[in-house]
């Protein structure tokens, strides 16, 4: 069997259940951008967040930015938490398609001739990255859609795309994490608990740390820390220490799982 049928075998056996996220996500985001229209321009909100606790600050990005231009309220009220709502789809994706007790389900595409362990692993790799590209692509058609209705003329498309990409990005990289985290696990619910509980730890760590204003290098550490949608709007331009960690990060992670993944069939 090729690499390809594989790769849509596993993207066709996802493909219900990230339909059913990809729609909720985009729905909410058509509905943030009309808010905008009808609450965004008020001073009050404004004021709401200016009031909020420091902590809370830090999870809507360090360099806060008026959430009166739509980009400083798509920073706000979408993007700043985007990260961690689709990484728990992801999560949940990647315990699906890697945990052993999972390959059950394709044994009888699996069997119809040998494959090897390195094959099987980039076509579950493929098939994730393939759905969330779809996801990804989808929720950026609602937003600049969304933008062009409900903001004509006004809507900051180039700054949409860009904050798109540091998703991508950012989204890869947890993608890697939580594929490593499966493929050391053996079932789906620990894989799951795994990779969410991961992802909500970093995100409060990465808080704290911000709050505490800890030193530069220990924030660092953190891949959450690299992520900041407000300093993005308000610089234009992904940093590419971001980059640099999320793309490095991701091939190790990478690497790592497949090596385990290999590993397995000869225990």
């Amino acid at each position: 069997m090729r690499r390809g049928a594989l790769v849509r075998f596993f993207f066709a056996a996802e493909l219900r259940a990230t339909a059913a996220w990809t729609v909720a996500f985009a729905a909410y985001n058509v509905l943030n951008i009309w808010l905008f229209t009808v609450y965004g321009k008020e001073t009050s909100i404004a004021q709401v967040y200016e009031k909020l606790p420091r902590m809370w600050k830090s999870a809507f990005g360090r360099y806060f930015i008026s959430v009166n231009s739509l980009e400083g309220w798509l920073a706000a009220q979408f993007f700043s938490f985007f990260p961690v709502v689709a990484g728990s789809w992801l999560a949940i994706l990647c315990a699906s398609l890697f945990t052993a007790d999972e390959e059950t389900r394709a044994v009888v595409c699996l069997l119809t001739q040998p494959l090897r362990r390195s094959t099987l692993w980039s076509a579950k790799a493929g098939a994730a990255g393939a759905l969330l590209l779809a996801l990804l692509g989808v929720n950026l058609g609602a937003s600049l859609a969304s933008a062009a209705a409900f903001t004509p003329g006004a809507a900051p498309f180039g700054v949409i795309l860009l904050t798109y990409a540091l998703c991508a990005l950012f989204l890869l990289f947890l993608a890697a994490l939580f594929i490593a985290l499966a493929v050391s696990l053996r079932t789906q619910r620990s894989a799951v608990g795994a990779g969410l509980g991961a992802l909500f730890l970093l995100f409060l760590l990465n808080m704290v740390a911000a709050t505490l204003e800890l030193p530069a290098w220990v924030q660092g550490l953190n891949p959450f820390h690299y992520y900041d949608a407000s300093r993005l709007v308000r610089d234009r331009a992904i940093p590419p220490a971001a980059v640099l960690y999320w793309v490095a990060g991701a091939g190790i992670l990478a690497a790592g799982s497949l090596l385990a993944f290999v590993r397995r069939e000869r225990r």
